[in-house]
Order: C-alpha cells, then sequence, then structure tokens
C-alpha cells in the first residue's frame, strides 16, 4: 500500500467495476432496461468514492498516508511565508540550540558516569572527626582493606602535582599517587603496556614506575609505540614508563585529566609506609562486592572506625567513616543541574511563546480558510493534527539548526577556562544522549508552540468567519486572547532571568570586593619556580641573589618572594601542627592544625598586605636564633582574643617561635572560603624549595618576563619554571566561577529580554493593525494623536504589568534556591527586584511605543476605506 498505491487502485477500480457490471446483468435479467438497471445498481451500491475510502482504510496504511499529506501541505505553507518560516526557525534553533547546549554540559561534569566498569559499585570513603574531614595514614587505609568484606576492593589516591622531564624539558603535570590496586578495582586496562599489579615491591627499585596519559602520551612523545619502559624524570627521580592509560581515561576528577599515575608504596619512603603519625590527603574509593548493600558498609566501617579509635586513640580517637555513593553525587549536583537547565529552559519558553505568538498572530489570516475547510466536512481532529505538523517541521528544522549551534558553543569552550597551573579539560561533546535530548526538546516546543493555535482553532465559529465577523469576546476582552498570556508569559519568564542575573552580579560585584589578603589592583608578575637543589635550596646562595639582581631592573618597583601565593592553589592545604601555652587543643587533637606559608623579606610590602601591628619579618628573623612568626588576624582573635598577642609564644612542631606581627586576613585557596588562623614563616627558617618569585612592576608586568627569567637564570641554570602569571590572571582564575555564572545568566536574561521586547513589540503592531479602521473613526470623529498614543501604549503596560506582578512572586520563589550560591547579597534583594522591573518596564514601553507612534499616523480616510 506504501510502495504500489497506483496499482492498488487500478485494481481496486477494476474489482468495484466487476462488482456493478454483474449487479447491471442481474437488474437487465430481471426485467428491467440497460439505464434502469444502471441507476437501480448505483442507488443500491452507494458512492463508489466512499466506498474506495473504505477500502483504503482496510489496508493499514491511513495514517501514513495522511501524515506524508499533512507534512506536503505544511511544507507548501511554510514556503508561502518564508519571512515567517525563518524567524520562527530561528527562534526555535536559538532555545533548543542553548537547552542542548546546557544539556551538554551537564551531562559532560555532572551527570556522565565515571568511565570505569560499574560504575555505579564505586563508593567514597570519608574519615571524620567531630563533623570535620581527617587525613589517615597509610598504615589506617591498609587496615580498612583487610578488615572491611563488603567491599570487592579499596583503592587510596593522592591528587598533586609533578615535574616531569623528558630530553630537557620539564612539564608541571597533573598526577594521582595511587595503591598498586588503582586500576585493577576500577577495571581499567592499559591501551599500551600494562598498569601496576597490587603485590609488586616497587619500593626497592631504584626506578619506580609511571602511567602517563594518552593526552601526554600524544602531547609530548608523539604517540611513540616504544614509550613503554623508556625513562622519564619525575619530580628529579628517574621513573620507566609501565604503561599508557586508555584515550577515555583520565582519572576520577571530570574537570582535570590526570596525566601521570605514580604507586604510592614507590614513592612514600619506608617510614610514611609505616607510620600513623605521617597523615596524608588521601582519597578513598571502594568497590562494592555484588549483592552487598551501602548499610552494610557503613555498619562495618563503623565497627573498623571504632577498632582504630581503641587501637590507637593517640591519632585515631573519635574517628568516623562517612560513605558517599553515586547516587549522593548526583544529588549533590541536582542545584546546578536545575539552574542550568531551568535557566536554559526559562529561555525556550519565551522562544516557543514567541513563536506561538506568531503562528496565532498568521493563524488570523488562515480564519476563513479553516473555517471554510470545516463547512466543508473536514473534521477537527484532522485540522488540529495538520496544525500540530506544521508546529513539529518547524520545531525539527529548528532543532537541526540548534545542533549546530551546539556544535560551534562548545567549540568555544577552551577560550572559557580560566587560567591557571593545569589545563582543564571538559568532554562535551554532540553524542547520542545529547542528539535524544535535542530530539525531546523539539517535541516538546513544537507541542507548546502548537498548542494555544490548536486550541483557536478548536473554538473556529465557522458561520462568524465565514462573513468576516469576530467572535463576541474578542474585541471586550482582549486581554484574554491567546497572544496576549503568551506575552505575559513571557514578560515573567524573562523577569525572572534578569533578576537571577542581577543577583549573580551583584554577587560578582562583592567578590571582586573581597579583600583577598594583598592589594589585588597591583602590578605584580608571579614566578612560580623550582630550584635544581631541590627542597635544598639556599635562601642565600638562590633567592636573595635573584632578588637583588631582579631589584635592579629598570621599570622594577620591589620584590620578594614565598613558598607560595594566595589564591593560587599552589599547595594551600600545607599544614603544621601548633601548640599554643595555655589554650587546650580539640579533644582527641595533640595540638592544633594550622595552615601557614613561608615569606622572604618584604613580601608584605611586595604584595600589599598590612601589618597592623608589630613587624614585618628582617634580618633578625632570618637568624637560627631568633625565631619569629607573623600571624594573621583571625588567629589572634581566636586564641588571644582582645589581649594582644605580640611577643607570645608559639610551638611549632617542637621549635619554639615568637609572635612579632599581625597581618591582615586573607583567603589561602578559595576567595570564598571562611577566614581561618594562618601563619606565616620567615623562608631563611622554613624553606620549602619550591616557591614564587613575585616581582612588583612599574608598567605592564608581562613585558619583563624575559628579563626575570635571564636574571633567575644567572643564578641557577638548571632552574625550572613551573609557571608565570600575573596578578590579574591570578584574580581572573579566583573569581572565574562568578564571572562564569554571571556569564551564562546574564546571557539568557539578555536573550530573554530581547525575544520578550520583539514578542510585545508583534503583538502591540498586530493590535494595532487588526484597530486601523477603529483608530481612523476615532481620529475622523476629532481624537487627538496624543488619544491615540495613550490607547495602544495602555494595551503594552497592562500586558507588560501583570507579566510583571507574575514574575515577581515567581522570582521571589525561585531565587531561594540560590541562596548557598550567591555570595554577598539576599537571594530576595528588594533593590534588585526593583531596578530589574523598572528595566523591563521601560523595554516594553518602548516597544510598545514604536507601532503606538505609527497609529498616530493614521490617514482618517485611507482607515475607513481600510479592509
Amino acid at each position: 500500500a506504501l510502495f504500489r498505491k497506483e496499482e492498488l487502485d487500478q485494481e481496486l477500480s477494476d474489482e468495484l467495476a466487476f462488482h456493478l457490471e454483474k449487479q447491471i446483468e442481474q437488474n437487465i435479467a430481471a426485467g428491467m432496461s440497460a439505464e434502469e438497471a444502471r441507476y437501480a445498481t448505483l442507488r443500491g451500491f452507494g458512492g463508489v468514492e466512499q466506498v474506495k475510502e473504505e477500502c483504503r482504510d482496510t489496508w493499514g496504511v491511513r495514517l501514513i498516508d495522511t501524515l506524508l499529506q499533512d507534512v506536503r501541505f505544511g511544507l507548501r505553507m511554510l514556503g508561502k511565508n518564508p519571512g515567517f518560516t525563518a524567524v520562527a526557525v530561528l527562534t526555535l534553533a536559538l532555545g533548543i540550540g542553548v537547552n542542548t547546549t546546557i544539556f551538554s554540559v551537564v551531562d559532560g561534569v555532572l551527570l556522565r558516569p565515571f568511565p570505569v566498569k560499574d560504575p555505579h559499585q564505586l563508593v567514597w570513603v570519608y574519615a571524620m572527626r567531630q563533623g570535620r574531614f581527617v587525613l589517615l595514614s597509610y598504615p589506617d587505609y591498609l587496615d580498612l582493606c583487610q578488615q572491611d568484606t563488603a567491599f570487592s576492593g579499596i583503592i587510596a589516591l593522592s591528587r598533586r602535582a609533578a615535574l616531569l622531564n623528558m630530553a630537557g624539558e620539564t612539564e608541571f603535570v597533573k598526577a594521582d599517587f595511587v595503591s598498586e590496586n588503582y586500576f585493577s578495582v576500577l577495571g581499567i586496562d592499559a591501551a599500551l603496556g600494562r598498569t601496576f599489579v597490587a603485590g609488586e615491591d616497587w619500593e626497592s627499585h631504584k626506578e619506580p614506575p609511571v602511567v602517563i596519559g594518552h593526552g601526554l602520551w600524544l602531547r609530548r612523545f608523539g604517540a611513540d609505540a616504544g614509550i613503554v619502559g623508556r625513562t622519564v624524570v619525575v619530580n628529579g627521580r628517574h621513573s620507566v614508563v609501565l604503561g599508557v592509560a586508555p584515550q577515555w581515561f583520565g582519572g576520577l576528577q571530570p574537570a582535570m585529566a590526570t596525566e601521570v599515575w605514580l604507586p604510592l608504596n614507590a614513592w612514600l619512603s619506608h617510614g610514611d609506609l609505616q607510620s600513623r603519625e605521617r597523615r596524608e590527603p588521601f582519597e578513598f574509593v571502594g568497590r562494592m562486592r555484588p549483592g552487598a548493600g551501602v548499610e552494610k558498609a557503613r555498619a562495618e566501617l563503623d565497627t573498623i572506625a571504632r577498632r582504630l579509635s581503641d587501637a590507637f586513640p593517640a591519632t585515631d580517637e573519635g574517628l568516623t567513616f562517612q560513605v558517599s555513593t553515586e547516587a549522593d553525587r548526583l544529588n549533590e549536583a541536582l542545584p546546578r543541574v536545575f539552574l542550568l537547565l531551568g535557566g536554559a529552559g526559562l529561555v525556550l519558553l519565551i522562544c516557543c511563546a514567541n513563536v506561538s505568538a506568531m503562528i496565532l498572530a498568521r493563524a488570523e489570516a488562515r480564519r476563513r480558510e479553516v473555517a471554510l475547510r470545516l463547512a466543508l466536512g473536514c473534521g477537527r481532529a484532522r485540522l488540529l493534527r495538520q496544525l500540530l505538523t506544521e508546529s513539529l517541521a518547524l520545531a525539527v528544522v529548528g532543532g537541526g539548526l540548534g545542533v549546530v549551534l551546539t556544535s560551534f558553543l562548545i567549540r568555544l569552550q577552551p577560550a572559557l577556562m580560566p587560567p591557571g597551573p593545569f589545563v582543564m579539560r571538559f568532554d562535551f561533546r554532540v553524542d547520542a544522549p545529547v542528539l535524544a535530548f535535542a530530539l525531546g526538546v523539539s517535541m516538546l516546543a513544537a507541542l507548546i508552540a502548537g498548542l494555544a493555535p490548536v486550541l483557536k482553532a478548536w473554538k473556529t465559529d465557522v458561520v462568524s468567519a465565514l462573513k468576516g465577523k469576530e467572535g463576541r469576546t474578542e474585541r471586550g476582552r482582549w486581554w484574554l486572547g491567546g497572544r496576549n498570556l503568551l506575552v505575559v508569559g513571557q514578560v515573567a519568564l524573562s523577569l525572572t532571568l534578569s533578576i537571577t542575573a542581577a543577583l549573580f552580579l551583584k554577587s560578582l560585584v562583592f567578590s571582586e570586593r573581597i579583600n583577598p589578603g594583598f592589594d589585588a589592583s597591583k602590578k605584580l608578575l608571579i614566578v612560580n619556580v623550582a630550584p635544581s637543589t631541590g627542597p635544598q635550596a639556599s635562601n642565600e646562595e638562590f633567592y636573595l641573589p635573584i632578588i637583588q639582581r631582579i631589584r635592579s631592573l629598570p621599570g622594577v618597583r620591589g620584590a620578594s618572594y614565598a613558598s607560595r601565593m594566595l589564591l593560587s592553589g599552589s599547595g594551600g592545604g600545607v599544614t603544621c601542627e601548633v601548640s599554643i601555652p595555655g589554650v587546650e587543643p580539640p579533644a582527641g587533637q595533640k595540638a592544633f592544625v594550622v595552615r601557614f606559608n613561608s615569606v622572604g623579606r618584604d613580601y608584605f610590602r611586595t604584595v600589599g598586605a598590612s601589618v597592623f601591628r608589630g613587624c614585618a619579618f628582617d634580618a633578625r628573623e632570618e637568624s637560627p636564633e631568633q625565631r619569629g612568626v607573623v600571624i594573621n588576624e583571625m588567629m589572634a582573635h581566636r586564641f588571644w582574643h582582645d589581649s594582644d598577642p605580640i611577643g607570645r609564644h608559639l610551638v611549632v612542631e617542637g621549635g619554639d617561635y615568637q609572635i612579632v606581627g599581625i597581618v591582615q586576613d586573607g583567603r589561602i585557596n578559595d576567595i570564598h572560603e571562611p577566614l581561618e588562623p594562618y601563619i606565616y614563616f620567615s623562608f631563611a627558617q622554613r624553606p620549602l624549595g619550591e616557591g614564587v618569585i613575585i616581582v612588583e612592576t612599574v608598567g605592564t608586568p608581562l613585558q619583563l618576563v624575559g628579563a626575570v627569567k635571564q636574571e633567575i637564570r644567572a643564578v641557577d641554570k638548571g632552574v625550572t619554571f613551573l609557571s608565570v602569571q600575573t596578578l590579574k590572571e591570578l584574580m581572573g582564575y579566583a573569581l572565574w566561577g562568578d564571572r562564569m555564572s554571571f556569564l551564562f545568566v546574564g546571557a539568557l536574561g539578555c536573550l530573554g529580554i530581547f525575544l520578550t521586547t520583539v514578542g510585545l513589540y508583534g503583538v502591540v503592531a498586530f493590535l494595532v493593525g487588526r484597530r486601523t479602521h477603529e483608530i481612523g473613526i476615532r481620529m475622523a470623529l476629532g481624537a487627538r494623536r496624543s488619544d491615540v498614543l495613550g490607547l495602544v501604549l495602555r494595551q503594552g503596560i497592562k500586558l507588560t504589568l501583570i507579566g510583571v506582578f507574575i514574575g515577581l512572586v515567581g522570582s521571589f520563589a525561585l531565587t531561594r534556591l540560590l541562596q548557598n550560591i550567591l555570595y554577598g547579597v539576599k537571594p530576595t534583594d528588594p533593590v534588585t527586584f526593583a531596578s530589574v522591573s523598572l528595566l523591563i518596564i521601560a523595554v516594553a514601553l518602548l516597544a510598545s511605543y514604536i507601532p503606538a507612534r505609527r497609529a498616530t499616523k493614521v490617514d482618517p480616510m485611507v482607515a475607513l476605506r481600510y479592509e
């Protein structure tokens, strides 16, 4: 029936003709004349064409046939109005493309499971004490592996950075120090060579093994298949390449791909492997045994925690374990998923409302066509199916263009990544789930955009439409029309998006005003270096000569050095144990754990940090006899309250130090983190090897990069430059999340306002066109142009005010979900709500004024003849 339609139609005609001829012959044999017999046969047989239609229904392809007819007719109608079609398709493409892009981002970062075997079996295990995360020792990890039976395997990993040297070139790479069962528990096989095997004694080997990532293999080694067995230098230690990880595996951190894996037992010293005092920032990931539930795992971990607490009270007293599953990870991501997809969904609704309003306006020109088809016997269901097919055709074409837009936007991802020591890689792609989502969104858009026109066609009054008259309520209650309700919805949605964008803007402004612990307006060049002598780098032989040489360069205002720069993410988690005379540490701890930094002379002046009391480091604190430290305000307030801590003493890991100064508080790792105690040591007394050279310049800092590097190499030819950045780039990295949130929501808000403006303009212009005859009469009877202008503007403003009211109510409810994301601003900030509402009203006035001004120029004589 699909492919032999003409042949089947001919057979059907021949069969019906045969039956008619036989009946005519029987009537003639009964005594009728030929003509009488023919008429009697046709009367008894009924309509031939109706019988043919009934027969065709039995073929089972009527639905497909009518669908093809609807598609052909719909495409013809869209082709007859290329302007309308182009605008509608582009509007839907914009909405669908934005939603598909956001889904690709959400899928790549938050929803897609880790590329390992059976990821749903993995759980994360965290050590806790009194509600805070604590570090564990390697023996604690071994106890977990030996005593727990709910897991088929538990892996330990520590995320760090490493220096990879190959052929004289050094690169800063992201490295994971892992237990030997890491790859076997995750179910990962090497793409080249092999991975670690549990039980191998790598500790005794001079050249420990490494597994490198596929991206590093391509970038640094040119995809050399002979890389297995070759030697590279990692952190100054010769290591043998054991294998290459698969292309699709980059570790257990979605944002940053791991490029080097190293076995813990080969890189930790024998003493660290045996000591329970040595605590490491381990992450534990376990694989559940088949049939073992999470509750069983939690119960066993509670038992193990009590055993460790009883057996080793000095280190593990009060220890508990917390288990987090893949479902927990997804639940934690739900607020961000809701924010991203919710914002994009609002844009899609605005786009659909715009297209629906356009279809409704176009439907006015087709009222007589619809009424005529109904009058000729077309069923309303058949007519509605045809109208939905037209909307579906628009949505499918728009969805195709939306996927193309998604592919383009995904390519912009590298340009939006923050500056930092590591390259952030996100696996955004247009794959089967993304295409399925695009198809689903297209179907949803077709339904939403075509729903209002379909309902209007269903209520068509055939008699009034054929006479060219409007419905009784269409004039008197214009504000209840479908187009106007759609515009009200657009105003409400765009107001919600705009208020959210304004809240993120204020949050960004507050974040930029946070005092990071230094003067963010300074022109600083920050050079992260690793001396060739490693941690044994001498303050007098390396850093001081470099600083003296750099200060003599033209364009340099000042220079200093430190083990790390605040907010740089380079080791801000380094801690020390501090005992304070007269202050008891928390229960279960021998001392307070405080983060610290080692800085050189003039550090505070160079970075612009204010020393409130006491003094900064000078030559006295650099001598072994005079051990001094500088603490921040938070530490002074927490441990000494209102008394003066200057001159007090601290015991840091067995050494006695005197407090010589109090400096302003700073943010250590994150711009939004709560303030905490922080200690500054003199670099001469507590050197850490790697450090940063901080140069204050008169002009552009990057202009001095070459000269600064040359002076550093003059002191140490084998020095490694880990990174070079300006203070502006450092702050850009720290504020990247806030800026991206505002950029995303702000772009959606601007897009929503633009689409709403276009929609409101279209509705008011349509109303002006329909009331041209009425306006002509009013002006002929003496109405002034200002009266006509006010008449039209009132219609637009009424729609806007209704939409603003609904949008304010919705925004008040929805923005409460942003409470944990915003900084320094309330989610129901009245100033933001009021200012954005006034902005929307002003834009609506402008959109209504253009068609209103055109209405004032109507010639009454022309309008009275208007059809």
